[in-house]
């Protein structure tokens, strides 16, 4: 049971940012949480509305006047951090487990594959601007997303790293688990999706979050403890932590699969219940209710059914999205990979936060790296914005629409004839 000293404990560290889930914010499995002000409009659009059966979620850009804005707006000479998320997209399609997850949208493994290092020489080149343009044009199609509904509208919000206080080791002050990837849970191997629960020689689904933690079925599997159940939830929807431990180490905490069981926000918990305004729920809310009523807030927390498990990272591998390689900041996005073809190069144009109370026009090149259990659909995109509190502050105001593209080398006619790809669809008919 909980009482109000351990309400108290919260962590030293931990960024202040509005973390977590608005009824209709995503917050990804492994991903920070956030708050946002919310327009009437936009909280009432269904951005993670399933695409129907047969629908393609990309379709072809046939104004070049578009495509040249875009690579206009892209070109980023002699921009490390760039080169740095090509590179690890390239690699990742080095191994041999990538070739499963295609194709996807009508999209090749060899054509994804050709893609992404096609594109590698293009920057590797340190191209003028002319050339930058005249050099993807020449060889790519521009994609777009349907959007949500059938109009390219897409919501991008934002994520970065957080910073808790653990021990190795439990204690009265550190008390709450976080637990390795569990012996029992069955995955597909070739695309990781999770099958449930290994008993005997059947699999039967793997227990929700309140199943696990009521039963204690984990114990003996601890990886590390935390100061509150609250900490470990925001750690789990975080998906990846850095831990300042007790005795002056620090562990770089990375996601290691989940239950595969369906993600509840805390947040959408408290409207539902009256508990809170969409305006005002966020991580200083959250901190003073638990405070009050900690053992409401559990009991809420438990509504979630998703439960996720951690492994320790070399710091140098760390932050590490959903392909196993690190992200990479301002260039790595999380999508729905149920959708679309990861690993590729994507253009976001969208706007994001300032350190002030405006935003700021933000048309990037970046990789689809990353994914998360509360990114579906075509209509949703989730920024990696980096480490630390100045990441913090920009993710934590991230909820603006925009379009998403993706590039891909152009096909001749026989190879997209053998493609089998759908047509896209008007999904407002």
């Amino acid at each position: 049971m909980l009482n109000a000293a351990d309400g108290m404990k919260l962590p030293m560290r931990i960024l202040a940012i509005t973390l977590l889930c608005t009824a209709g914010l995503a917050l990804t499995g492994c991903k920070t949480t956030k708050k946002v002000e919310i327009t009437e409009p936009i909280a009432t659009k269904e951005y993670t509305r399933p695409l129907p059966p047969g629908v393609n979620p990309l379709r072809k850009v046939e104004n070049p006047a578009v495509y040249r804005r875009l690579l206009e707006q892209t070109y980023s000479p002699n921009d490390p951090l760039l080169v740095e998320a090509a590179k690890r997209a390239a690699e990742w399609f080095r191994k041999p487990s990538a070739k499963g997850f295609f194709p996807v949208a009508g999209v090749s493994f060899d054509r994804a594959q050709a893609s992404v290092d096609a594109l590698v020489e293009i920057l590797k080149g340190n191209p003028s601007q002319s050339q930058y343009i005249a050099g993807v044009m020449d060889r790519f199609d521009l994609y777009e997303s349907v959007g949500w509904d059938g109009s390219g509208e897409v919501l991008f919000t934002g994520y970065c790293a957080m910073d808790f206080d653990a021990s190795r080791t439990r204690s009265s002050e550190f008390n709450f688990p976080l637990y390795t990837r569990p012996a029992d849970l069955v995955v597909d191997e070739k695309t990781g999706k999770v099958i449930g629960q290994r008993v005997g020689k059947t699999t039967r689904p793997y227990p929700t979050r309140r199943e696990i933690e009521e039963s204690g079925m984990l114990a003996g599997t601890e990886l590390v403890w935390v100061r509150s159940p609250l900490d470990a939830y925001f750690i789990q929807v975080n998906g990846s932590a850095k831990l300042w431990l007790e005795d002056g180490s620090i562990m770089y905490l990375g996601y290691s699969g989940t239950n595969g069981r369906p993600y509840t926000g805390l947040g959408a918990t408290m409207i539902k219940r009256g508990i809170v305004d969409p305006s005002r729920v966020g991580l200083p809310f959250i901190k003073d209710y638990y405070r009050a009523h900690p053992q409401e807030v559990l009991d809420m927390i438990r509504e979630n059914d998703r439960y996720v498990f951690f492994t320790a990272y070399e710091s140098s591998k760390w932050p590490a999205g959903s392909l196993g390689y690190r992200v990479t900041e301002k260039r790595t996005i999380a999508t729905d990979k149920d959708v679309f073809p990861r690993g590729g190069a994507v253009i976001v144009d969208t706007r994001i936060p300032t350190f002030g109370r405006t935003f700021q026009p933000f048309t990037q090149l970046m990789f689809d790296q990353d994914t998360g259990g509360a990114i579906k659909a075509p209509g949703r995109g989730d920024l990696y914005m980096g480490e630390g509190a100045a990441a913090g502050l920009i993710a934590g105001r991230q909820y603006q629409e925009g379009r998403l593209y993706y590039l891909f080398l152009k096909e001749s006619p026989l190879q997209a004839d053998a493609s089998g790809s759908e047509a896209p669809m008007n999904l407002n008919r």
